[in-house]
């Protein structure tokens, strides 16, 4: 079987838009920060990442940084899981 590679900074991309426009829960949004952080350390990309705030996401969703309220203004505790990775330069 031939051995197939992957674009790292292509996957940054898809993960970083799951972690800020998906509704997966926060365990699945764990899970893709692992993968992304492993795979950046072990191709020597990797440059940290920024926790989002509510101008990243959609509103109401969950956001890192602070308490924003729903559409039905209950309150959204914040959610490490919602970050973005830098993209290998």
């Amino acid at each position: 079987m031939a051995r197939k590679t992957i674009d790292v900074a292509s996957l940054v991309r898809s993960a970083n838009h799951r972690l800020a426009h998906g509704d997966d829960s926060p365990e699945f949004r764990a899970g893709i920060c692992s993968l992304v952080e492993h795979a950046l350390l072990r191709t020597d990309n990797y440059h940290g990442f920024r926790y989002l705030t509510s101008t990243d996401v959609e509103r109401g969703e969950a956001v890192a940084i602070g308490i924003t309220r729903d559409e039905n203004g209950e309150p959204s505790y914040p959610d490490e899981t919602r970050r973005t990775y830098f993209p290998p330069r």
